[in-house]
């Protein structure tokens, strides 16, 4: 028996073959959908995500071949599993069904015993495919994401900055690349503990979240310092963004600690203007130098790198 949430798209211009299928898969706990043209069961298929096609070759608009190469080339239909079901049984058709980015190829006349089996197969290869594409993504997420505050590490950071540089390069904008750390935060964890300090840290992390735009990325730099990414962003407006969150910062009431003390930050920011978009080393060896100046300025200021 399947699963409830299990769906089948059947798709076949003949009506007296959707109603048999329609039925014979429905007996067998699935849940059915169907279409008799190619282009109905691509609009019905991204509507209704299946977790399997069923799929005829000879349709009055799109083969079968046309309709599932479509899905396969469509990024939210692409793992679909797709079994032909037709009367055109030769090897080469075969070899074309598969080419095109079928699962299977079951020929007329077949044993509904057979069909059910190859069904089984196709959806539970999808299951495999979908848990293992997880699990990939979740062992990828422990080696980017920084356990402490939650936001990405210095490794995404750089794998995301050299992204974003080339697009930069590309579509030729400037980008800015800014490193806030709070000031005389040694002295923090020994007054009010490591644990005050950790909580500082997230404090600061979702003054981050909340002020930046949709395009920018925040990550843990290091220990109390935050790394921003700053597409479209030359040295003027990282300039103006620096200034912003020092103010918010100095401003913030941090709980955890007593109401009178008051965290404020360094901020060094550096930027590639338009038609000079360098690589990643020197845009993050230039904030972190703009870092150190704000603190060997006292800190609670923003400086911008400028060569």
């Amino acid at each position: 028996m399947a699963k409830k949430s299990e769906k089948i798209l059947i798709v076949d211009d003949m009506a007296v073959n959707v109603e048999y299928l329609k039925k014979t898969v429905s007996d067998w706990g699935y849940e059915a959908f169907v279409a008799y043209k190619g282009l109905q069961a691509l609009k019905v298929a991204q509507e209704s995500k299946p977790d399997l096609v069923l799929l005829d070759v000879m349709m009055p608009d799109l083969t079968g071949y046309e309709v599932c190469r479509a899905l396969k080339i469509n990024p939210e239909t692409a793992g679909i599993p797709v079994i032909f079901l037709t009367a055109k049984g030769e090897i080469f058709d075969r070899i074309e069904g598969l080419d095109v980015g079928a699962h299977d190829y079951v020929a007329k006349p077949f044993h509904p015993e057979e069909l059910k089996a190859r069904i089984r197969n196709a959806i539970r290869h999808k299951e495999e495919k979908e848990k293992l594409i997880q699990e990939t993504a979740a062992l990828k997420a422990q080696t980017i994401i920084d356990e402490l505050t939650g936001f990405y590490n210095r490794r995404y950071l750089e794998e995301r900055l050299q992204e974003e540089l080339a697009r930069a390069k590309r579509y030729n904008y400037p980008i800015s690349l800014a490193l806030i750390s709070a000031d005389g935060f040694d002295m923090i964890r020994k007054t009010y503990s490591r644990a005050r300090g950790d909580s500082i840290i997230k404090q600061i992390g979702e003054i981050m979240k909340r002020n930046i735009r949709a395009i920018d990325i925040v990550t843990r730099f290091q220990d109390d310092v935050f790394a921003v990414i700053l597409p479209q962003t030359g040295h003027e407006g990282s300039a103006v963004f620096g200034e912003k969150i020092r103010k918010i910062i100095e401003r913030h009431l941090f709980y955890g600690i007593p109401e009178k003390t008051r965290i404020t930050s360094a901020i060094g920011v550096s930027a590639f203007e338009t038609d000079n978009v360098g690589d990643m080393d020197p845009l993050i060896a230039e904030s972190a130098k703009a870092l150190q100046q704000a603190k060997a300025g006292g800190g609670n200021k923003v400086v911008v790198f400028e060569v």
